[in-house]
Formats: C-alpha cells, structure tokens, sequence
C-alpha cells in the first residue's frame, strides 16, 4: 500500500528527467531550412533516429553553409551511403572508425595514401575499358 502512495511521485520524476531527451530529439519539421537541406539524404529516417544521433547530426549541419560545393556533394553522397546500411553494418563501421583513430596519425595518413592510389588506378582501369 505504502507503494502505490509514491508511484504519482516516481512517475513524475520520470517524467522531468526525460523531458531534456525530448527536447534535443528534434522533430524532422522543426529543423531550419539549411539543417534539412545539409541533411537531407536522412530525411525518410531522421525520426528513426536516437536523440543522441539527431544531436550529433544537427551540430554536423552547422557546418553546411560553411562548405565549398564539392565538399556538400561528399557529405551528401556520405550521409546516403549511411542511410542505406543496415544497422549491424553502421555498427561494424563504428567500431572500424574507433579502431581506426587509436592508430598512429602517420600511419593512418599512410593508409589513406593508399587507398587514395588505389581508388586512383581502379578509376584509371574503369576509363581504360570504357574507350
């Protein structure tokens, strides 16, 4: 009996503590027009999305208008390619990113190099057949 006389309280507080969680998971509607142009290619999820994600992805926007063209057709072109994965694969590739960033800076600028000269010579080789 003594329990049910706190549960209005319990629910309450509940209640207060999630309110902030709401606050910062913003309703696709509510974003300014140059949010949803920046993120546009995640329109059809953005309310599928954890509030954390939304956060993160709205202060990503806040970069947008500071961009040259080519660097908002890459975002685009990323923020695509993510809305398609599955979340098993946007899971594996979160863990790629980390164990990614805790090699050295050097290295990481070496494999990069790499797989610049590769995505270069397939580019080269795609030409090659096509004339």
């Amino acid at each position: 009996m003594s329990l049910n006389r706190f549960y209005p309280l319990q629910l309450s507080l509940c209640v207060l503590l999630l309110i902030p969680a709401m606050a910062v998971a913003q309703a696709w509607t509510s974003l300014s027009p140059t949010q949803k142009e920046a993120l546009a290619p995640l329109a059809a999820e953005w309310d599928t999305l954890q509030a954390e994600q939304r956060r993160r992805l709205v202060n990503l926007a806040k970069h947008y208008p500071k961009l040259n063209a080519a660097h908002k057709q890459r975002m685009h072109h990323r923020l695509n390619e993510w809305s398609k994965l599955t979340p098993r694969q946007r899971e594996r590739a979160r863990e790629k990113f980390q164990a990614f960033s805790k090699i050295p800076s050097e290295t990481r600028n070496q494999v990069k190099e790499m797989i610049r000269q590769q995505e270069a010579a397939k580019s080269r080789v795609v030409l090659t057949e096509a004339e």
